[in-house]
């Protein structure tokens, strides 16, 4: 149809996500090296406008709420000035096993940094 599948959004958002976390001079993996895992429980997207294949797209993220054991971000995504769709992720946080922990209290570092940008501190 020469339109993008709908689930490569996904990885567009992971994108996001990860530009955000090395803005605060963060990543992943640097996380998952200390043990702390922000494995995904909920995933969300509204399509609003098609995009191709050859499109340029932006994606906006933004932490939207931060609590002690879970966090979630939403997502804009964008053809030039056009709004094509939005997004939600929701991620628990949890140690290798993957049994839950509290950031706040075991990742004092980490949690202060996302609550610096986190829009509502109460999930």
């Amino acid at each position: 149809m020469g339109i993008v599948y709908h689930a490569n959004y996904y990885p567009w958002f992971e994108l996001g996500r990860l530009a955000l976390m090395e803005m605060l001079d963060m990543s992943y993996a640097d996380c998952e090296e200390r043990g702390l895992m922000m494995p995904l429980t909920e995933t969300h997207c509204k399509h609003i406008r098609p995009c191709t294949f050859d499109d340029e797209i932006t994606i906006k993220t933004r932490l939207v709420k931060l609590g002690p054991a879970r966090c979630a971000f939403e997502y804009d995504a964008y053809k030039g000035d056009e709004l094509i769709a939005i997004g939600k992720t929701v991620h628990a946080f949890t140690d290798i096993t993957p049994k839950s922990v509290n950031c706040k209290k075991h990742f004092p570092d980490i949690w202060n940094a996302l609550a610096e940008i986190a829009e509502d501190s109460k999930l």
